[in-house]
């Protein structure tokens, strides 16, 4: 867990030195064509990151009742391994089997709740991502829309990224 933390860090701040370098990336474009192109080339990661982002969102609640389940057997086994233990007199210690049986479940569970933990981990990664793209997308539409009097063509068809209405 520590790991991916420290990951998230080092992304976040790459990210945010590149969003700056995005605007300035733009700047440095001479003509109209290579300046649709870089975005163009940005809205496309924007778009990957969206679609990383869905498949990443729908995993946590399968993962989630996954957890959920298995809990809710470990649960189970427990009291029931309760109940059998106190039905013995307490001078006979419970089968090994059984005991053998609880560990395994709350073993499952544990397993269970990582992965659960790992999937939102790695939710909140790939959102740091997609925003950081989006805001270079953003950061480097501003650049080049300042750089002509009208609001180049490829705008529109990086429209589900940007805001075109912002830049007409």
């Amino acid at each position: 867990m520590r790991v991916l933390f420290l990951i998230v860090v080092i992304l976040s701040i790459t990210r945010s030195e590149c969003a700056t370098e995005a605007g300035g990336d733009a700047a440095a474009l001479r003509d109209e064509a290579s300046e649709c192109r870089y975005l163009l080339m940005l809205c496309e990661g924007v778009r990957a990151a969206a679609t990383a982002l869905e498949q990443k969102s729908t995993e946590i609640p399968r993962r989630e009742k996954m957890y959920k389940d298995a809990k809710k057997k470990s649960d189970t086994a427990r009291e029931e391994f309760v109940r059998m233990t106190m039905r013995r007199s307490f001078s006979a210690p419970p089968p090994e089997k059984e005991i053998r049986e609880l560990a395994e479940k709350q073993g499952a569970t544990e397993d269970a709740r990582l992965l659960a933990k790992q999937a939102r981990n790695e939710y909140d990664a790939t959102r740091l991502v997609y925003r950081t793209k989006l805001k270079d997308v953003a950061e480097a539409a501003q650049v080049i829309r300042a750089k002509h009097e009208t609001m180049p063509d490829c705008f529109l068809k990086c429209s589900e990224v940007l805001n075109v209405e912002k830049f007409r």
